[in-house]
């Protein structure tokens, strides 16, 4: 089946000619793009529209395959209608031709079509094909056949062919995973033995040198968590290319596009944050190896099956200048009325401010990887590409004054955690100075590791110490509830008289909330004693069945409770959406200091009946 996604070919020929176009064409061929659909009005039934959907055809094709004969000249309809609309879109540079020629030779040619002779043919005048099929011996007309193919190939992607074409002896070159402005990366089949691999094939072999030493930077990660292995690769002067580990999966940049489209499943929060600790990580140990990254974008790190993230060995080695240079190039590109593919947009959104203004030989690699870090971190949360710029040209001029602030990623996501969002904007910062010292420190940030209940149950905590009279209001209010709502602790909380014993019991209170969150936090550390033994044992005389309610009466005065008429603490919880996940979210952050306390109280009630 073709692929609807890949480019499609649009073969012109006589019907004179059908025999050959029989003899040389299936419905669909493949490529490294995919199999690509190959049309021909043979392909229309009865009663179809059939000039305009020739037309149509023509308008959509990738590649037009012209079978050029005495025929093909003589007919006017393709002079007149099919070949002005080829050359045409050729011309515009939005068509690619291949020509076969068939009983012709250069001469007739040059004198009948000149601009198609201008162009290279799929066959060379020396090997034009005979006027019939029948003409040609089975294996000579099969080696006509392959070649053909591979000339159609390279026309959808000549980069591919051609490494397909080299690599025929060792490896399978399948199909295209992706590409960036500097490399393209294909999926392989290694006969030897047998298993899947990619290559990553440089398109500019100008940049053979740093493609190089960002191979043999990368074998130092290789086998390393979270870094493709390497398997083998080749500088040469024609081609250059590295043979590393294929991972099951798509680019970071193919799933944030899928996310952003209608109906489309971004992860939760909590994964997305694994999967940016990982990489995190594994940055920082490239760093302790003495290796630097410096070109960090979803396009380079592959997520597999299981979201695992893996980031890929090559195209990371920045020359000197080299940021400035691909702005330069864009910037040129603009003037000249072109306009930014969706790889330039991805490099200018992850341009490194002082890369940009030329002075990385003066700043630390390690910060700018920080940088594109804390870019990717905002771009995962938000789904937004962190385009702070303009324009090239703008940043070229102005430096860093060209960017402005990144948006609060609160923006998108409301519950985002408050210090994940500070940590985003210092590793962001245009400044690097003002960026943490390394990895390390980033990566000391707690609510990058805790439970994310606990994360956002803090954070909720947090806006409600900040609303005004939280000292006086909260707790007084919490008691009164609970009484309320839970009579059964009316009697244990009848002693407390006057107002120095109830400010005693707030403030009890409002420890026992830090203890229960600390005590969630501290979930490999809760041998006896621990953060809640005390707690445990000045509430003896506490029911067990009394701390469960105690935490939905918590919950139910921070985040609301429109049936009971609580109006919620929390200020996000104005949002009833908001106020369902808030108050899960603090059960869950909770529920295991609940659970030990009334554990505890269940081993003291079956020990006093002995």
């Amino acid at each position: 089946m073709p692929d609807s996604t890949a480019p499609s070919f649009f073969v012109s020929y006589s019907h004179h000619d059908a025999d050959w176009r029989a003899a040389l064409f299936d419905r669909c061929i493949a490529t490294t793009s995919g199999d690509c659909l190959v049309w021909s009005d043979a392909q229309l039934r009865a009663g179809d529209a059939w000039c305009p959907q020739i037309e149509a055809q023509l308008a959509a094709c990738s590649v037009a395959v012209l079978l050029v004969s005495p025929n093909f000249l003589a007919s006017s309809f393709i002079r007149e209608r099919e070949l002005p609309l080829i050359l045409a879109r050729a011309a515009a540079g939005t068509l690619r031709i291949v020509w076969i020629p068939i009983a012709l030779d250069r001469d007739t040619l040059v004198q009948q079509r000149p601009a198609l002779a201008d162009i290279q043919g799929g066959l060379g005048f020396h090997l034009a094909l005979p006027a019939r099929p029948h003409d040609s011996t089975p294996a000579a007309l099969e080696a006509v056949r392959q070649h053909i193919g591979q000339q159609m190939q390279a026309a959808v992607d000549p980069l591919g062919a051609d490494l397909a074409q080299r690599l025929a002896q060792r490896y399978t070159v399948q199909r295209k995973l992706g590409e960036g402005n500097r490399a393209a990366v294909y999926r392989a089949y290694d006969p030897q033995l047998k298993r899947q691999v990619a290559i990553k094939a440089l398109k500019d072999l100008r940049q053979r040198e740093a493609f190089q030493g960002d191979v043999e930077d990368a074998l130092r990660t290789s086998e390393e968590p979270n870094f493709v292995n390497i398997y083998d690769a080749a500088y040469g002067s024609n081609a250059a290319y590295c043979v590393v580990q294929h991972i099951q999966g798509q680019s970071l940049r193919a799933h944030l596009t899928a996310w952003g489209q209608p109906g489309g499943q971004t992860p939760d929060a909590d994964t997305l944050r694994r999967i940016f600790v990982k990489l995190l990580r594994a940055i920082e140990r490239a760093h302790a190896l003495g290796l630097r990254y410096g070109n960090l974008k979803p396009s380079n790190i592959v997520l597999d099956e299981r979201f695992e993230p893996f980031i890929l060995p090559v195209g990371r080695r920045a020359a000197s200048g080299r940021a400035r240079q691909g702005l330069l190039a864009m910037a040129q590109r603009l003037a000249a009325g072109g306009t930014l593919n969706a790889h330039d947009t991805e490099d200018l959104a992850y341009a490194v401010p002082e890369q940009a203004a030329a002075v990385e030989q003066t700043t630390d690699a390690c910060l700018a990887d920080q940088y594109t870090l804390g870019l990717l971190a905002h771009e995962m949360a938000t789904g937004c590409l962190p385009l702070r710029v303009s324009g090239p040209q703008h940043l070229l001029d102005q430096g860093d004054a060209a960017m402005a602030p990144l948006p609060p990623v609160a923006q998108q996501r409301p519950l985002f955690p408050e210090r994940l969002q500070a940590m985003i904007i210092r590793m962001t910062a245009l400044d690097p100075a003002e960026r943490y010292a390394d990895l390390a420190e980033v990566l000391a940030e707690p609510d990058l590791h805790d439970d994310y209940s606990l994360v956002l149950a803090r954070d909720s905590y947090r806006r409600c110490t900040r609303t005004d009279g939280f000292d006086t209001g909260f707790f007084a209010d919490f008691y009164d509830l609970l009484q309320a709502h839970v009579p059964a602790t009316r009697a244990h909380l009848a002693a407390i008289d006057g107002p120095a014993r109830w400010q005693r019991q707030h403030h009890m209170l409002k420890q026992a909330v830090l203890l229960l969150f600390a005590f969630a936090q501290r979930k490999n550390d809760r041998s006896e004693p621990n953060l809640l033994s005390h707690i445990a044992g000045t509430h003896a005389a506490v029911p067990a069945g009394l701390f469960a309610p105690f935490l939905k009466v918590l919950a139910a005065l921070v985040c609301g409770d429109k049936a009971r008429g609580i109006a919620p603490r929390d200020p996000l919880c104005q949002r009833d959406d908001l106020a369902r996940v808030l108050r899960a979210h603090w059960a869950a952050a909770l529920q295991p200091g609940i659970q030990y306390l009334t554990g505890a109280a269940l081993q003291r009630d079956q020990a006093s009946t002995f």
